[in-house]
């Protein structure tokens, strides 16, 4: 039976508030205009990386804050998968009954990337997203590799499907000769995800039901 593999954060988790929370308590931290979140989504998605929206924020600072950039990224490196701030995550859609829908033709594996495979397991139980899963893989980042590709390449097949919000997922979907779908609900833009990669854009996971 083929599979759908499937991302996590962006993809089945709205995580939207807890990266715009690290983001609006370092600036807030160092006396900086802290953003809205419309803001923070409109320029996350236009720059895509924070360091982008810190030297934005710290403009007049002394070398246009690039003092700031290290103490961001250890900031971020701490907290980003803390408890509290995987609290403000949320589910999208409904993946049970999803996952009872594709059950007849396909299996759902989840392929995340995550430094804490136990918080984030903790998580999945918090939120009750476990079961709809024959298997879960949480894979650390890599600064060079794809780490989604080298967890799933020696199984994966032509009939399978990736979906997932990042340039990562849809390069993995790619390589591998997957159907792949990018959704709207993650930290990047379809235009960005898919520059290097082909994809199909979703509003949110649950709609590939429309092309099975």
């Amino acid at each position: 039976m083929p599979v759908i593999y499937i991302d996590l954060d962006g993809t089945l988790l709205d995580v939207w508030p807890r990266y715009y929370a690290v983001m609006g308590r370092f600036l807030e931290r160092h006396g900086l205009f802290a953003l809205s979140l419309s803001e923070y989504k409109r320029q996350k998605l236009q720059w895509v990386r924070d360091e982008a929206i810190v030297r934005h924020a710290a403009f007049g600072y002394p070398d246009g804050g690039s003092e700031l950039l290290p103490l961001y990224r250890s900031w971020k490196s701490e907290s980003l998968e803390s408890a509290p701030m995987l609290r403000l995550d949320r589910p999208i859609g409904r993946l049970n009954e999803f996952a009872a829908r594709v059950s007849p033709s396909y299996r759902l594996n989840l392929v995340s990337i995550r430094r804490d495979p136990e918080l984030a397991m903790r998580q999945l139980r918090r939120l009750n997203l476990i079961a709809p899963f024959e298997r879960i893989d949480f894979v650390s980042p890599s600064g060079t590799g794809n780490p989604k590709l080298d967890a799933i390449r020696d199984r994966a097949c032509s009939q399978d499907i990736m979906i997932g919000d990042s340039e990562i997922d849809l390069a993995c979907g790619s390589m591998l000769g997957l159907r792949t779908f990018h959704v709207r609900t993650g930290l990047r833009s379809f235009g960005y995800a898919s520059r290097d990669h082909p994809a199909l854009e979703l509003g949110q996971y649950d709609d590939v039901l429309g092309y099975l």
